[in-house]
């Protein structure tokens, strides 16, 4: 094979010349061919426009070509009929004469073979030739995989000594999702031709390029992996070749936005290629981690004349197993495989569940079959998806005849905001063909769709698609659509077609004529026929709760793209009307009187108009134009996109606006005029025109918010939307702003100056603010500043009820899916200064205080900002221990955290002739409690004048209890752990309390559990003679043994039961 190659090159250069003169003088020619036809064994040669000047040295014999030219050099392989052979070398390559062709230069190589066609464009290179080596100087060849360039030395005897280098290199682009500039070394020969590659791993521009790293200047930061490639292969007899790849420190994050990963992958291929390929194929993945779970992969396989023998293969993620064993590709063979994942979030960050699945494969490659069984709970995907259990079991096969099963069901899917569901699918027949039911449904509502038909191949190419019949489509709950009769489906790899689909709803119907989608086309045409609104499911279209009603739309479109888009679809009301909902008021008719949308698309440029009016409601008219582009993904509006638009419009009321769940008691009205024209680009539309809003009302009852005689003015100019002023009234004050809005490089601007008096911003039983001050916002880089000074006229805050307790944000319940939310908008406070004023009460949780003091907040809302200020009570009180406490002194320092400020509160509780009362000093996260008194008394006496209300001398037999548990309340904090507990388990035992009715019966009792049913204690006297130790066996939860031995010895059984 290698002679042949060369003795074609000889060939084609040779052949171009002239015979040789017999002269001592050089001879020097011009010559050109216009074709030039050669059958070489299997090989078919063509070369088209040939020239070449060339120059013959009859003193050292030597052939020098100067410059050779060739439009085209088309080089067909044609198929052998005899068996293939192990090739041979020769012993030496003989030339007849030493050649030296400078320059070479072909436009075009097309090399046709039975796998179809190839070209390379551009190829130029130098050769040198002699006796000894030849030389070999590939300059440049642009091939379907980039361009190449290669320099070879080879010796001409056996064993062809040879070493060189090739160089690939495919350049970012538009168009392909990497690129490369790879370098391989050779050296060694013919009999053993060894090659190595070391590369890097880098990301540019987004997408994935690999480098040589002897040409790589990244940083180490930049480097996402290196990859080497090394070892040798014969090019003679069996052809035996040794491969191995190592992947070293690949790091997923740093290539785009993929979960942190690390991988090391070492894989290797030992074997022969001749007569038939045997070879060993085995791969490893040492110390790699996948968003920090281990990853372990053991694979070793033999591939023997196309067939997989001895798989083994054991992997692991987390505790997530896969493992198969076996062999496949021969009649009677079979691979078996098991996975047990119990922890899908090691795969994803937002997956969540446990899933276990078994099968195999079995037979040839030509007539495979693949059995399994798979079971799964608490599935979910964020909350987008979720799933409480999945079993399927299935039976598939790839040739037609062999028969295929399938059933799937899925319990409570939930998708989005939807109900949930229950899905059964069911898959019968064979290959060829077959039916595919399947059923969605709940208490409300059922989905049903069956499918018919079979696998079928394509004559021309022996393409596979499935072709058959959509043969059910319907849906029942609270509207109905029902297919009217089965429509033709075709699906490939490449290409799906529907048509004749006629869907019945209620009253409307829906008719595609045809819809195609292909790798590089789309087109459909179809109708809407009489549709009411209600028509809808609402899985398709939920009403916004301030309208109800069911105007009737019917329309059309006809749309095909492919290198442009052209089309056009129309919509238009035909009767009826919505109703407005407004709170406590009756619905109130829109007076629809004409709702029309018409979109035209000629060579992908676009015209929209859109025409509304009604009478309650207004008018609104719109025409814009732009254009689609095509890209790689397909057809997309670029922010370069011509836009040009004109539109008006004169809007009575607002009250049709829809407002999400969470605001739904929300409220809005007004009149509002617009008229705007733009003719620039979708990033910079260059806007002109006017904005106007009045008698604007916005309520939102449970939170307390009512404004209303809003108004506001605000003009267009160029992408800026200048307010010229935004005026709310709340309450006896209003609030007002001026500034701009914009849309920079697809991301909001926002420019704000605030300015309010006497502004009433919530006014509710329970909470109360009225405001004045001054300030601005500005939001920029997704970052929204907010500054001013603000003081609280009025204020009220009454804190209602308990707060629900909640889990720590390092708590990670298990099994329970993990939301990851996306990086919110960051508020930024840059010096807000709030003064509360002199009205400013809080109430709740046993408080009624009058609060004055100011604060200044700087930093990131996110991140805790830094508070600087003091909050004091001007006067209050507190209620605790059924006692009301006063407030003589209440100061909150800020100098950190708003969360954590500095206390120095001190509230006494004023009986005669002690004052009793609590001092709390240090910080929120570590106050320091204390008794105070007037005059000083001891610690008891303190408490018991607290509590109390008198001195421990009067204290009853039922009163010391008392004092007990608020000793721990008072000292744990606020923490839920008691201080006695604390006290207790500091010390290694499970109890530590008090008991007695007075002092002369007071006693300490020390308890320790020293089994699941042994319990030993210890109670002791603390001024009588009580020493009592008591060990209990509970041999039920009802029944127990109790011994004691000390002041008082006894062995009694117990009943307990107790009343709830």
């Amino acid at each position: 094979m290698i002679r042949r190659y060369l003795n074609l090159l000889l060939l084609a250069v040779t052949l171009t010349l002239l015979p040789v003169a017999h002269s001592e003088m050089p001879i020097s020619i011009n010559s050109s061919l216009n074709s030039f036809e050669h059958d070489l064994e299997n090989i078919h040669l063509k070369l088209e426009r040939l020239s070449a000047h060339w120059e013959l040295s009859p003193a050292d014999g030597t052939l020098q070509v100067h410059v050779l030219k060739a439009e085209r050099l088309i080089i067909q392989l044609k198929d052998s009929a005899a068996p293939s052979e192990p090739g041979k070398l020769p012993e030496k390559i003989s030339l007849p004469l030493p050649i030296s062709i400078k320059q070479a230069e072909i436009k075009q190589v097309v090399i046709i073979s039975s796998d179809g066609k190839q070209l390379l464009q551009q190829v130029r290179f130098n050769l040198n030739a002699n006796a000894k080596t030849i030389t070999l100087n590939l300059q440049e060849a642009n091939t379907p995989w980039g361009n190449i360039v290669a320099n070879v030395d080879m010796a001409t005897a056996k064993p062809f000594a040879l070493q060189g280098a090739i160089q690939v290199k495919q350049l970012v682009s538009t168009d392909s999702a990497y690129g490369y500039d790879i370098k391989t070394t050779l050296s060694g020969n013919l009999e053993q031709l060894q090659f190595s590659s070391d590369n890097i791993l880098t990301q540019q521009a987004g997408k994935f390029y690999l480098q040589s790293s002897t040409d790589a200047s990244n940083n180490a930061e930049n480097i996402a992996g290196r990859i080497a490639i090394n070892g040798h292969i014969g090019l003679a007899q069996d052809k035996a070749l040794q491969l191995n790849l190592h992947i070293a420190d690949l790091r997923a994050e740093r290539l785009g936005s993929y979960p942190q990963a690390q991988f090391n992958i070492e894989a290797s291929v030992n074997g022969k290629l001749n007569p038939q390929p045997d070879l060993t194929l085995q791969i490893r993945t040492p110390n790699s981690h996948w968003q920090n779970q281990p990853l372990n992969v053991e694979a070793n396989l033999q591939w023997i004349n196309s067939q997989i023998k001895a798989l083994q293969m054991q992997a692991s993620l987390g505790s997530n197993q896969l493992v198969a064993s076996g062999d496949l590709g021969a009649a009677g063979s079979t691979v078996n495989w098991n996975a047990k994942l119990p922890e899908l979030k090691a795969f994803s960050e937002h997956l969540t569940g446990d899933i276990a699945a078994s099968g195999d494969l079995r037979g040839s490659f030509e007539k495979l079959m693949a059995t399994f069984n798979l079971s799964g709970k608490n599935i979910a995907h964020g909350t987008q998806f979720k799933l409480a259990s999945l079993s399927a079991n299935a039976t598939l096969g790839n040739a037609e005849a062999d028969k295929i099963s399938a059933i799937i069901k899925a319990d409570t899917l939930e998708i989005g905001e939807r109900p949930a569901l229950n899905v059964l699918a069911e898959l019968s027949g064979t290959l060829a063909q077959h039916q595919l039911q399947i059923t969605a449904k709940n208490t409300q509502q059922q989905w049903l769709a069956a499918l018919n038909g079979g696998i079928k191949s394509n004559d021309v190419n022996q393409e596979k698609f499935w072709q058959g019949w959509l043969q059910q489509l319907s849906y029942d709950g609270e509207t109905t659509i029902k297919l009217k009769a089965p429509a033709p489906l075709k699906v490939s790899a490449h290409h799906k077609r529907l048509e004749q689909v006629a869907l019945q709803f209620a009253s409307g119907e829906l008719n595609i004529a045809f819809a195609d989608l292909s790798d590089s086309a789309f087109s459909s045409q179809g109708s809407l026929k009489q549709m009411r609104v209600s028509d809808l499911p609402e899985d398709i279209f939920i009403m916004p709760a301030s309208l109800q009603g069911s105007p009737v739309f019917s329309g059309n479109w006809n749309i095909t793209a492919k290198d442009q888009i052209n089309g056009s679809l129309t919509l238009q009301r035909d009767s009826g009307d919505f109703m407005l909902n407004k709170l406590n008021t009756e619905p109130t008719a829109l007076g629809l009187t004409n709702a029309n949308l018409l979109l035209e698309i000629i060579n992908s440029k676009v015209s929209v108009m859109l025409d509304v009016s009604g009478q309650q409601l207004g008018n609104l008219h719109a025409q814009l134009t732009t254009e689609f582009n095509k890209t790689e993904a397909g057809f997309a509006l670029l922010a370069s996109a011509p836009f040009k638009l004109n539109a008006s419009a004169q809007l009575t009321t607002l009250a049709w606006v829809p407002f999400p769940n969470t605001l739904a008691d929300a409220e809005l009205d007004g009149k509002v005029s617009l008229s705007v024209s733009a003719d620039g680009t979708l990033a910079a539309p260059d806007l002109r025109g006017t904005f106007n809003g009045k008698d604007l009302v916005f309520n939102l009852a449970s939170q307390g918010v009512a404004l209303n005689q809003g108004s506001f003015d605000a003009t267009f100019a160029q992408n800026k939307l200048l307010i010229n002023h935004f005026v709310w009234h709340g309450g006896a004050g209003t609030i007002s702003t001026s500034g701009y809005a914009l849309l920079a490089q697809q991301k909001p601007k926002l420019a704000l100056d605030w300015k309010a008096e006497q502004f009433t911003a919530l006014s509710r039983t329970d909470r109360l603010l009225i405001l004045s001050g001054s300030g601005k916002t500005q939001l920029q880089d997704d970052i929204l500043s907010v500054s001013g000074d603000f003081l609280v006229n009025k204020g009220l805050i009454e804190i209602v009820g308990e707060n629900a307790p909640s889990l720590s944000d390092d708590v990670i319940v298990i099994g329970r899916s993990q939301v990851i939310q996306q990086a919110p908008l960051q508020v930024l406070l840059n010096s807000l200064n709030i003064n509360l004023g002199q009205d400013f009460i809080l109430r709740g949780h046993g408080l009624d205080a009058l609060l004055f003091g100011e604060l200044s907040l700087t930093g990131l809302t996110q991140y805790q900002p830094h508070t600087e200020g003091s909050i004091q009570v001007k006067r209050g009180t507190f209620m605790a221990y059924g006692q009301l406490l006063n407030i003589e002194r209440g100061i909150l320092n800020f100098n950190g955290p708003t969360e954590n400020p500095g206390l120095n509160i001190r509230a006494m509780r004023n009986t005669k002739p002690v004052s009793a009362g609590v001092e709390i000093t240090g910080t929120a996260f570590a106050p320091i409690t204390k008794l105070v008194s007037t005059p000083n008394v001891s610690e008891t006496e303190k408490l018991s004048w607290l509590v109390l209300g008198h001195g421990l001398d009067k204290a009853g037999k039922n009163q010391y209890a008392m004092l007990s548990l608020a000793a721990g309340v008072l000292f744990s904090n606020n923490q839920s752990v008691p201080l006695q507990t604390k006290i207790a388990r500091a010390a290694g035992l499970d109890e530590l309390s008090f008991a007695g009715s007075d002092a002369e019966s007071a006693a300490v009792n020390f308890g320790k559990r020293l089994g699941s049913d042994l319990y030993l204690n210890y109670e002791k006297s603390v001024s009588g003679l009580l020493d009592v130790a008591r060990l209990t066996y509970f041999i039920t939860p009802v029944w127990s043994v109790r011994g004691a031995s000390g002041a008082e010895s006894a062995v009694d059984v117990l009943y307990t039961f107790s009343f709830k």
